[in-house]
């Protein structure tokens, strides 16, 4: 099985992680049902958050897709069809056990030849996640707080 690494932006990162939502829409990706997936903020933060197992993924067009996912991966129509705007497939990643680091994790120092990726990066060579978690530097947590919840406001 492959390792790759997901670039997530702030709102998918939070639909994800907060909001524990079930899929990832991607406009490309290369990966099979059983692969792991490192999801990697790249804007401003440059770490790893979490990794999950790729249980299935699908590939259709946009309206299609809307339909088979849209009570799943947590994104309003009009944004939908903002990132799905041509007519060709996108593909659909369903997300299996998801792990969420805390802290966070440098991808440098777990990957060896670590480049950042703009969309996605298959992985080769080692990786030491798992030697992070098992010495206890990195603990695998449920869930983390939504930074934009209104509840946290109300402190």
């Amino acid at each position: 099985m492959a390792n790759i690494v997901l670039s997530l932006c702030d709102n998918d990162l939070i639909r994800v992680l907060c909001d524990k939502k079930s899929i990832i829409i991607r406009n490309k990706f290369e990966g099979k049902s059983g692969d792991t997936v490192y999801i990697y903020q790249g804007d401003q933060v440059h770490k790893l958050w979490a990794r999950f197992i790729i249980e299935k993924i699908i590939c259709e067009v946009p309206a299609i897709l809307w339909k088979m996912t849209e009570e799943k991966h947590g994104i309003s129509k009009y944004d939908f069809h903002q990132y799905c705007r041509e007519m060709k497939p996108y593909y659909g990643i369903y997300i299996k056990d998801l792990q969420i680091f805390q802290p966070q994790i440098y991808p440098y120092e777990v990957f060896d030849n670590f480049i950042a990726p703009r969309n996605y990066l298959r992985i080769t060579g080692s990786c030491r996640v798992c030697e992070l978690i098992r010495s206890g530097e990195v603990q695998i947590v449920d869930n983390l707080p939504n930074p934009y919840s209104e509840e946290d406001d109300k402190e």
